[in-house]
């Protein structure tokens, strides 16, 4: 297993939002400030952000109006 150090402003993410892929979600929203958008890297994999833009595309999916 691989030791890894956390910067604390990526530790500050994961307390805010709780999980990797919630951080991913917040900053595909776009509701990460510049600088916590600086420790991206240290805490979300490119699965984990692929994973979030999934989860936000079904949810607008299923918020969409259905069109008759």
């Amino acid at each position: 297993m691989r030791k890894t150090r956390m910067s604390i402003g990526a530790w500050g993410l994961l307390t805010k939002y709780g999980t990797p892929l919630k951080v991913a979600e917040a900053f595909l929203k776009g509701e990460l400030n510049p600088m916590e958008e600086e420790h991206i890297e240290d805490i979300v994999t490119p699965v984990i952000l692929e994973t979030a833009k999934f989860r936000i595309t079904q949810n607008m999916a299923k918020q969409k109006p259905e069109s008759r």
